[in-house]
């Protein structure tokens, strides 16, 4: 057996190294002359590419990529991505504002060559050779093209005057050995790319302060850059009173006519980006790197309204540069640029050697130059293939990121943030009584993470970029990919980890690694199983979860159970302590089930498991225990204002003074009792007892929940219940529903289904319309899906009431984005009763609305004891067939159906026209007038002009009077219900 493990590890050792050796990979190099025309924001290029084929392979074609054209319609990769992440600034942008590449006229050796556009994307083109380019032959491909620039919808682009020239010239797509990559622009995805070398100069008009990738080599520009660093930048202080935004300051600035070329030349780089604005100012400095002692470059350009926040970007360079040399190994090029940016595409955005940056505080700009100059080693220097293992860049580099602000502000705190901290009493109490006062900065990674997670609504991190949710491509790319490797570093020990990162960027810089690449050196290079990252926490979403399970004092010690309530066998760090003092750290192999350690010292008082959160752990308030405690896992209670973010081990119940009015209850005061609610625990609860003023007893509402997760078919499970008393009613309604898991999280639609038995009481003295007791049994189907164009939903519900009917609800809606901000909406309703035994009038299906006999709506005056807010005639709840008119005519004990039409006006979204048509039997009913919707559709207030209710047309201004309605849904402004759809 042994001698079959050792002729199994050098056969794979020897795969592996027969692998490494036959790599290879394409030399794509590149000669661009490009001129700026800031009037028209054109650019006119001609570009030669020197195209050499390092591949075992006989090509026939290029696919090149141009990315231009991804703003040239609606038909776009690019278009489509925005509206299906919820933008529809693209699609409603004017063509003016658009942008594409054309005048192309590819040749080699004067011979035009044959091209066309991809099948499905017009920023991919397929050019043929003249002849088959074989292995180790090279070509020249030569062709002009002009770019007309869009505006800043993404990274190419333009605001004013100032210039982000990025993904603008025709580029060959990648051909390894997986065959070739073409891929059309996204946002929300990066780039794949050949390394080359780069020569391009540039025109422009002389008055524009240029950075760009790579080495500058035109002495005038470098003594015009150097002279802009020289001036002094003291009296830019006084300065930051103005008004005028980046792209105002850039459109005022003077356009001269007299142009400057300028030229840079970078080798080993994979792309080239540049930018250009007249008001820049400049920062200069230096960085002598940590191994080689080399000296790099450091080039900031900024707008001087930003000086404040950017005064000290050069030590924030340094920084960066300086850490990710010594923790990975020494930054390879010359010189650092970065640019202040007035970016679509987040708060920065990396090219070699030169990243545009966003950032509206010092601490924000640190974090994000260091992200950014940190990409030159993830996806510059080592060129994974970002858009399908966006982890390989964006998780690894969040990582070092993050080991940086732990470095360099090991005591932050994320209140410092948001400023409440700050010389403000008030901000000092918001601070304290919502918690976060209590959090450290790091928190913000874990408490990102768990929001999906504990909703069973993460995703794999080895996904392709255009899988994720907009949410999730932060959440998991982002913050999950950084804490699966902060988890790995600590298990392994940092200095190890640090020692296997060096080894995987000797051997793969200036190359194209793949995860098997990554994973091969680090099962290499180290002896531990490795399966639970590679294969659990990498491609699937199983959860890490352990639990202090039982505690056993033998008298000469303790005997702890661990018990491994998650999906995954990973690593578990382990700590011990007396008072304060570590008696035992380390980290336990993973494991299945339970396990129990000994603890011989009798001293301990506290075990904690992960005390630091360096692992994934998805509930921790069972992760610690108290040895000398009658109530070993008790934390303690904690009842404070305001609150719930999740800040401990401790329990914690929140309360609001809250207060509420009806014509019955008069007023009411108590408050609101809940537990945190961010990240989302599985045992829910919001409490609201009041004081009735009005009938001088106990009001309010109470709603609890508990949420299971299962890994299969549904995505989960809620058992749920309901109470209420307000006004002469109580209600009493437990729930069970099942939410179906999505096909895909990104594009199937939400799909659940409800159980509920409903129990009504009521004081029919105090609520005449409705009956005294009933209970109703039903079942609800939902389904829905949108985009930023586009909304659907449909929802089916089936009601049983004992020995007296059954009714059958279906009700169905599309909203459709016309105009930027301006929507249509079409509602359907259809409700039929399947049997029907002398039902009580509050029953029937109705046109106006229904009487709300589930209690669902918050009605001022359920009563109709007032003249103002008079249930039904005034306030209305917009269901059955939810005319907006009063038709209390219009009831039916068969079936009823209608259909209701809003279309925003176009000169304002407040106010829209609204249409109602409806049927009950051979009778036909419409109405229609203006509505008024405020705070989310909370607040409507509908203004009948023509319908039955006027038997035509209005005729006294009285009568108009009399017949407007209002609609109040608080559902639309629950702050529990509003988090609960974050990122849904």
């Amino acid at each position: 057996m042994k001698k079959i493990i050792i002729c199994t590890y050098l056969l794979m050792q020897a795969i592996m190294l027969h692998a490494q050796n036959n790599y290879w990979q394409q030399e794509v190099n590149y000669d661009i002359e490009v001129k700026l025309n800031d009037n028209t924001h054109t650019l006119h290029a001609y570009e030669e590419i020197e195209y050499i084929n390092n591949s075992p392979d006989k090509l026939d074609f290029i696919w090149i990529h141009l990315w231009p054209n991804a703003y040239k319609n609606c038909k776009t990769a690019f278009a489509k991505q925005q509206i299906a992440n919820g933008s529809s600034r693209f699609h409603f942008s004017e063509d003016a504002k658009k942008g594409y590449i054309d005048s192309l006229n590819f040749k080699t050796n004067g011979q035009i060559l044959k091209w066309e556009y991809h099948p499905k994307h017009e920023d991919i083109a397929k050019v043929y050779l003249k002849n088959s380019l074989a292995p180790g032959e090279k070509i020249m491909i030569s062709t002009p093209f002009k770019v007309k620039l869009p505006d800043s919808f993404s990274r190419l682009g333009h605001v004013g005057k100032q210039y982000q020239i990025t993904q603008w010239y025709p580029k060959p797509a990648v051909y390894d050995e997986d065959g070739w990559h073409p891929m059309p622009y996204l946002d929300q995805g990066e780039f794949y790319s050949e390394f080359g070398s780069f020569e391009v100069s540039i025109t422009i008009p002389e008055t524009y302060v240029v950075g760009a990738t790579g080495n500058l080599n035109t002495e005038k520009e470098i003594s015009f850059l150097d002279s802009l660093a020289k001036t002094d930048k003291q009296h830019l202080l006084s300065e930051q009173s103005s008004d005028a935004t980046d792209s105002e300051s850039a459109n005022e600035a003077p356009t001269n006519r007299i142009y400057k070329t300028i030229s840079y030349t970078q080798d080993n780089v994979h792309d080239f980006a540049w930018f250009a604005d007249q008001t820049y100012e400049v920062l200069k400095g230096e960085i002598e790197l940590p191994n080689s002692g080399r000296t790099v470059k450091l080039y900031a350009l900024f707008n001087k309204k930003n000086y404040e926040v950017w005064q000290d970007i050069i030590q924030y360079m340094q920084d960066a540069t300086f850490y990710y040399s010594k923790w990975i190994g020494d930054y390879p090029y010359d010189v650092v640029t970065v640019v202040d940016g007035a970016l679509s595409a987040g708060a920065g955005m990396e090219y070699p050697t030169i990243t545009v940056l966003g950032g509206n505080s010092p601490f924000a700009l640190d974090q994000v130059t260091t992200h950014e100059i940190g990409h030159n080693w993830f996806y510059g220097i080592l060129a994974s293939n970002e858009r399908k293992h966006p982890w390989m860049d964006e998780g690894i580099n969040s990582l070092y990121e993050n080991r940086y602000i732990e470095t360099k502000y090991p005591a932050l705190k994320l209140i410092t943030l948001t400023g409440l901290e700050e010389d403000n009493e008030f901000g000092k109490w918001v601070a304290k009584t919502t918690q976060f006062d209590k959090l450290e900065y790091s928190k913000i990674t874990e408490l990102s993470y768990l929001l999906n997670a504990r909703r069973n609504l993460d995703q794999p991190l080895d996904l392709e970029a255009g899988e994720y949710t907009s949410m999730n491509y932060g959440t998991m790319v982002y913050m999950k990919s950084a804490m699966a490797f902060s988890h790995l570093s600590q298990y392994l020990g940092q200095e190890e980890f640090d020692r296997i990162m060096k080894l995987y960027y000797d051997q793969w810089k200036f190359k194209h690694p793949k995860p098997e690449d990554f994973r091969a050196i680090f099962e290499k290079e180290c002896d531990k199983n490795l399966e639970w990252f590679f294969d659990d926490l990498l491609k699937s979403t199983k959860k890490v979860d352990y639990k202090i399970s039982k505690i056993d004092n033998s008298g000469k010690g303790y005997n702890i159970t661990l018990k491994n309530k998650g999906r995954i066998a990973s690593p578990v760090p382990i700590v011990a302590l007396s008072g304060q003092d570590t008696i035992m750290n380390r980290y336990l192999e993973g494991f299945v089930g339970k396990k129990e350690i000994e603890l011989p010292d009798n001293k301990i008082d506290k075990v904690i498991i992960d005390p630091e959160h360096h692992t994934l752990e998805l509930y921790w308030q069972d992760n610690q225990a108290y040895l000398n405690k009658a109530f070993k896992k008790n934390d303690g209670l904690d009842i404070g204002l305001i609150g719930g973010i999740e800040t401990g081990p401790e329990k914690r119940i929140n309360f609001i003074p809250t207060m509420g009015a009806n014509t019955r209850d008069k007023y009411m005061l108590g408050a609101v009792f809940y537990n945190n609610v961010v990240p989302q625990k599985k045992f829910n609860y919001v409490i609201m007892p009041m004081y009735s003023f009005g009938l001088n007893q106990m009001a309010g509402s109470a709603e609890v929940n508990y949420s299971v997760y299962p890994s299969e078919v549904f995505q989960k499970i809620t058992f749920g219940g309901e109470a209420k008393q307000y006004a002469g009613y109580q209600k009493a309604e437990p729930t069970i529903t099942f939410t179906f898991k999505p096909k895909k999280l990104r594009t199937s639609p939400k799909q659940w289904l409800k159980f509920r038995y409903t129990a009504i009481g009521v004081d029919t003295e105090l609520q005449p319309t409705y009956e005294s007791d009933y209970q109703i049994v039903s079942a609800i189907y939902n389904i829905e899906n949108g985009n930023a164009l586009t909304e659907y939903s449909f929802n089916s519900e089936l009601q049983y009431k004992l020995q007296d009917f059954t009714l059958w609800k279906n009700k169905a809606k599309v909203k459709h984005q016309y105009k930027k901000g301006r929507f249509a909406s079409l509602n359907l309703f259809f409700g039929s009763f399947l049997n029907n035994d002398n039902v009580h009038p509050s029953f029937l299906l109705r046109m106006n609305g229904s009487t709300d006999y589930l209690m669902e709506t918050t009605f001022l005056d359920r009563a109709q004891i007032s003249n103002t807010f008079t249930a039904f005639e005034h306030q209305t709840n917009l269901e059955d067939g939810g005319f907006r008119a009063f038709l209390p005519i219009a009831i039916s004990n068969n079936w009823l159906a209608a259909a209701n039409v809003d279309i925003d006006m176009p000169f304002t979204n407040l106010v829209s026209l609204y249409g109602d048509l409806g049927l009950i039997s051979n009778d036909v009913y419409y109405g229609s007038g203006l509505k008024i919707d405020l705070f989310n559709n909370a607040l409507g207030f509908y203004f009948p002009l023509v319908g039955t209710n006027y038997n035509g047309v209005v005729e006294s201004f009285v009568s108009f009077r009399d017949h407007i309605r209002f609609s109040l849904n608080l559902r639309q402004v629950n702050p529990f219900k509003l988090i609960d759809k974050v990122g849904k």
